[in-house]
């Protein structure tokens, strides 16, 4: 879901069709995104936002919170919490 409404929410496209925050990889709920140092603060708004989906679990509705963390490269030295 969240994949979903990062790829459909108009706010997250630049004028040039380009995403502000660019899908990389999913795997079971977890998503893998990059985005341009001056997308930080959007990004650290929308992503939560995307990940707040109420769903449905063996006849229970419930909403599975988003948790992450940022940093500039692959190797999270010096990573932030969203």
């Amino acid at each position: 879901l969240a994949l979903d409404r990062l790829c459909n929410d108009p706010a997250n496209w630049r004028t040039d069709h380009t995403p502000r925050v660019e899908p990389l990889h999913t795997v079971h709920d977890s998503l893998v995104t990059q985005w341009r140092i001056e997308e930080r603060a959007y990004a650290r708004v929308a992503l939560p936002e995307w990940f707040n989906n109420e769903v449905e679990v063996a006849g229970m509705r419930a909403r599975i919170s988003a948790d992450g963390t940022f940093g500039p490269d692959w190797e999270m030295k010096g990573a932030e919490k969203l």
